[in-house]
């Protein structure tokens, strides 16, 4: 399987810049797709999935 960075980042607001969440880490997965769902479902705490704004935040995966 190939190996994937995947990161979080909020996007920017009038009053707050761009801001990296989680990441960049690395991960193992068959597709980008599957490390991101994988990374969101099996990685991240409770904790840092209930502080992150779904509306506002982007996973960004790309390949090692």
């Amino acid at each position: 399987m190939p190996l994937f960075e995947v990161a979080i980042i909020q996007e920017a607001t009038k009053k707050k810049e761009e801001e990296l969440i989680i990441g960049p880490t690395p991960f193992v997965a068959k597709d980008e797709k599957s490390a991101a769902m994988e990374f969101l479902l099996g990685f991240l705490t409770e904790q840092e999935r209930q502080d992150i704004n779904p509306k506002r935040a982007k996973v960004l995966v790309r390949p090692f």
